[in-house]
């Protein structure tokens, strides 16, 4: 952010239109400005970061997973492709900075509590990156069965706004883990999760979000010739974890140093996820590509 600039500066919304996006300002200015979220009718969403040349990871299999979602819920998109990605590029390339987070959602009825009637919104905020300590030492986090992702394969804006009962992040729980009823850890409230049991690679999945970074980590994993694992992780078993991480679209990979009362191996440069970031970074840069 320049000199000149102000927070209202670069975190920004817009209607996505079949002409493209226009920006929006609404009254009051939402303070913090995820917070315009809470009011708003639930819909869909998605959301990933952006990379150099104004470029995004994956946006085709966030685009597949929006449409499921739309299937399940019979909800009708309201723009084509082709429209969407000319809209999202048009964000993107508006934005001041570089490295963006950019979430769209579609919603049933039009936004007209922001003044548009538009069903689609997206919102572009500066990229906040995990902090050097975090991401050299890894972050402590806590499990719940308070949060429960109803229609795990279907990314729904009311639990966005439903996982903020929780306070997070803090120093002891930068993310909730979400623990089913039958005693198995499924995903972070907005990250899936992964961890090395008996030198292996286990997620669960059936589960938990089908997640965008994992799909692709998976597939780098067993590439390299890493044992992978798919199956339930139960709770009890986090004594015997080697190491664990979260992974989002927004933010890579962010080792786990500490799970409960239970303290982890401290990341290093030559550790196992230390790997997978390496791997996962390195792909996500070289194939990200412009929307449009």
């Amino acid at each position: 952010m320049t000199a000149s600039e102000t927070p209202q500066d670069t975190e920004r919304l817009y209607a996505l239109l079949p002409e493209g996006a226009l920006r929006l300002h609404p009254k009051p200015t939402p303070t913090p400005f995820y917070s315009l979220y809470h009011d708003l009718c639930a819909g869909l969403y998605e959301a990933a970061r952006t990379y150099r040349g104004g470029t995004m990871f994956g946006f085709e299999p966030h685009h597949q997973r929006m449409l499921g979602g739309c299937q399940a819920i019979d909800l009708h998109p309201s723009l084509s492709e082709h429209e969407l990605r000319n809209a999202l590029q048009q964000v993107i390339d508006e934005h001041p900075a570089e490295r963006l987070k950019v979430r769209w959602d579609l919603c049933a009825e039009p936004y007209t509590s922001l003044g548009t009637t538009a069903r689609m919104i997206a919102t572009a905020t500066p990229l906040q990156p995990l902090p050097e300590e975090l991401r050299q030492g890894g972050v402590a986090v806590r499990t719940t069965t308070e949060l429960v992702r109803h229609d795990p394969h279907t990314k729904g804006s009311a639990f966005a706004v439903d996982r903020q009962r929780i306070p997070y992040p803090t120093a002891d729980n930068y993310e909730p883990l979400l623990v089913s009823q039958d005693g198995e850890i499924l995903e972070g409230a907005q990250s899936n999760f992964g961890c090395f049991l008996d030198d292996a690679l286990h997620v669960h999945l059936r589960h938990a979000l089908p997640g965008i970074t994992i799909a692709a980590i998976l597939h780098l994993a067993r590439a390299a010739g890493i044992p992978v694992v798919e199956a339930p992780i139960p709770v009890e078993r986090i004594p015997d974890m080697q190491e664990a991480f979260l992974c989002s679209s927004v933010r890579n990979l962010v080792p786990i140093r500490k799970i409960n009362d239970h303290d982890l191996p401290a990341p290093h440069p030559t550790s196992r996820v230390s790997n997978l970031i390496h791997r996962y970074e390195t792909h996500a840069r070289a194939t990200a590509t412009r929307l449009a």
